[in-house]
């Protein structure tokens, strides 16, 4: 669903809001609103809009499938990839990260099931595939739950090299990390 909101009629929607200039772009998500931060091209709003409308997690038969998805179908190349029983503590933990951070990150899961003869072992995980990164980042806690999950998402969701632009500048630099940066003439071949 799409509104509008006209503040110069509803002052006090507008300022419980905190709307300071127009237009300013508002999603929700279970109630809760956010700051749309992403580009303000037709393209972009309407991939946000589909993935919004997407269910929050992503189901893949093969892990090659996450780096392919994340190669072709991500913002940044990032996707975070579970794997185990959907009767798991795990699948909730992260289907309710990847609900509550479906506007900045993709979440696939990689159903386990063992065959009839192999024994009950739990051989879970969560990881962050970046395309061109050959080597996978693994969430290895102590303590496994749906706040360190959570944390770990919005630590890791940050590309190892990216472009600045306005639609990711502010996500990257909030997060804490020390940023390098340099100025290229993408024409100057030198």
């Amino acid at each position: 669903a799409i509104g509008k909101i006209d503040c110069t009629k509803h002052k006090k929607v507008c300022d419980e809001h905190k709307v300071r200039g127009f237009p300013t772009l508002k999603y929700s998500i279970d109630g809760k609103v956010f700051d749309y931060t992403g580009s303000r091209e037709e393209s972009s709003l309407i991939n946000f809009a589909e993935r919004m409308s997407s269910p929050a997690v992503q189901e893949i038969v093969r892990k090659e499938d996450a780096k392919q998805f994340a190669k072709t179908k991500t913002d940044e190349g990032i996707v975070f990839l579970g794997s185990g029983k959907k009767s798991s503590k795990l699948f909730q933990d992260f289907s309710k990260v990847a609900r509550k951070n479906q506007a900045s990150g993709y979440f696939l899961w990689l159903e386990q099931t063992p065959s009839e003869d192999e024994e009950e072992i739990d051989i879970s995980y969560v990881e962050r595939i970046e395309a061109g990164v050959i080597k996978p980042r693994t969430w290895e806690e102590d303590d496994k739950n749906e706040e360190t999950l959570e944390a770990w998402v919005k630590d890791q969701n940050i590309p190892t090299l990216a472009t600045l632009t306005r639609g990711n500048f502010s996500r990257i630099s909030r997060n804490g990390r020390p940023i390098l940066m340099a100025i290229v003439d993408m024409e100057n071949k030198h």
